[in-house]
């Protein structure tokens, strides 16, 4: 009993250090490219009638949002070898079938972390951005200076945020295939996964009602498709 717990404990460890260098290996690649992603960020906001790019507030400013961004972007872009570890851990012992729907599952939501960062670059950004800065909100007379850090931080969460949220449906597939939901029950309480959609995406997007149905309505068909 107690050499079978060593040997989940030593299994847990090299588990968590295998994400964990995984975490500092993105990083560095973050750190060495930032510039390119740091191009990618800001086109974004190229169609502002702004008169110049972002600014910055403070001498240390460059330096704690390269590090900031480079840890940031380790630690999203890692969240697949997190489910793989997790899963092979808590797991154990998995049939050819329990095998066959991990791989699924992981290729599921590799493919909803590319299509997610898709959609909120092309979609989501350019049409919740405009809307923002727009004509509606802010009078002509009022100039626009933007801070480097806060709307570099903004494009990132943003895509952050979709790319985990629509992780849900690979979780909620998991959840009905070893039978700790039943898509009867899902179906029967459909109404308030709906209402806790709408609730995390006006907590996780900016204070306006397109950027919110832009990220509520994908998820909320997904959540269907998962369950029929």
């Amino acid at each position: 009993m107690e050499s079978h717990l060593l040997n989940h404990l030593k299994e847990l460890r090299t588990r968590v250090i295998l994400s964990s260098i995984s975490i500092i290996f993105l990083m560095i690649f973050a750190y060495i490219f930032f510039n390119f992603f740091y191009e990618l960020f800001a086109k974004p906001f190229e169609n502002i009638d702004s008169k110049s790019s972002f600014y910055i507030t403070s001498v240390v400013e460059g330096v704690i949002i390269k590090l900031k961004f480079s840890l940031m972007f380790g630690i999203i872009l890692s969240i697949p070898v997190f489910i793989f570890h997790i899963l092979r851990f808590c797991l154990p012992g998995l049939t050819q079938k329990e095998a066959k729907i991990l791989i699924y599952s992981i290729i599921s939501s590799f493919i909803l972390a590319i299509g997610s960062f898709f959609y909120s670059y092309f979609v989501v950004l350019p049409t919740s951005i405009n809307f923002l800065m727009s004509n509606h909100f802010i009078p002509d007379n009022v100039g626009i200076l933007l801070t480097y850090s806060h709307n570099l931080l903004f494009v990132f969460n943003i895509i952050a945020y979709l790319i985990i949220v629509f992780q849900c449906p690979v979780l909620v597939m998991l959840l009905l295939y070893f039978n700790v939901f039943s898509r009867k029950s899902l179906l029967k309480y459909s109404r308030y996964f709906i209402i806790f959609i709408f609730i995390i995406s006006a907590i996780l997007t900016p204070p306006d009602v397109v950027s919110q149905l832009l990220l509520s309505l994908p998820l909320i068909i997904l959540f269907f498709i998962v369950i029929l």
